[in-house]
């Protein structure tokens, strides 16, 4: 990647910024459409536009500069951008591989884990996001029906990583040595990779990339 093709998507992602803060949805969309149908990758979208905004627009939250309400609507409407142009990325699943991605029980921000599993669906794996808000049993359920290669578990706030290992447990407890590779991922972990082995985990991925890559290493 270039400089200045780089310099282009922090200018998008700057001004998709602007666009969502007004509650310009619509243009917001255009923006990203008018991108793709010029050229830009999804990946690079997903990785330089909208993970990058939702950082910023998490760090305004969390400084107390925008509201809940506008955090929720920003993050709404990317997840709504992303469910139109999943028909531009949907894979055939000739990988032969199933990834289950998820949330801690209590954790409700699931746009990452959504990038997580859009990243695997580009490389031809089987999908099955189950997002936000799924008790333990469901999900130990849902992979035992499923035949999961990798479970992905999303957390973005320390106090869920508690949650991450509850879960971690139940899905070894029922499988044992049977138990798919477990790879987590988000700000917690970023901050401190300790922790990564404290909740149980085999791996995790600082984004959607790297979790392919990991993913793939995990199957081997």
């Amino acid at each position: 990647m270039t400089e200045d093709r780089h310099a282009d998507t922090a200018q998008m992602a700057e001004q998709y910024q602007h666009l969502l803060l007004e509650g310009n949805r619509d243009a917001a969309t255009r923006l990203v459409m008018e991108a793709l149908d010029g050229g830009l990758s999804i990946s690079r979208l997903y990785l330089e536009v909208f993970q990058h905004t939702q950082h910023r627009i998490g760090d305004l939250w969390q400084a107390n500069r925008i509201s809940v309400a506008m955090e929720h609507y920003c993050t709404a409407a990317t997840q709504l951008i992303m469910a139109s142009i999943f028909p531009r990325i949907m894979g055939d699943g000739s990988a032969n591989r199933t990834v289950v991605g998820c949330c801690a029980n209590t954790e409700i921000h699931e746009l990452g884990i959504r990038m997580v599993c859009d990243f695997f669906e580009m490389e031809n794996w089987t999908t099955q996001f189950l997002g936000s808000g799924m008790p333990n049993d469901d999900v130990v359920s849902f992979l035992d029906r499923h035949n999961a290669d990798v479970l992905c578990i999303s957390c973005t706030t320390t106090y869920n990583t508690r949650r991450v290992k509850e879960l971690i447990d139940a899905v070894r407890s029922t499988f044992g040595h049977k138990a798919p590779p477990v790879m987590v991922g988000g700000r917690p972990f970023t901050m401190a990779p300790d922790l990564v082995s404290a909740v149980g985990a085999d791996a995790w991925a600082p984004d959607a990339l790297q979790a392919v890559k990991v993913g793939k290493d995990l199957t081997q």
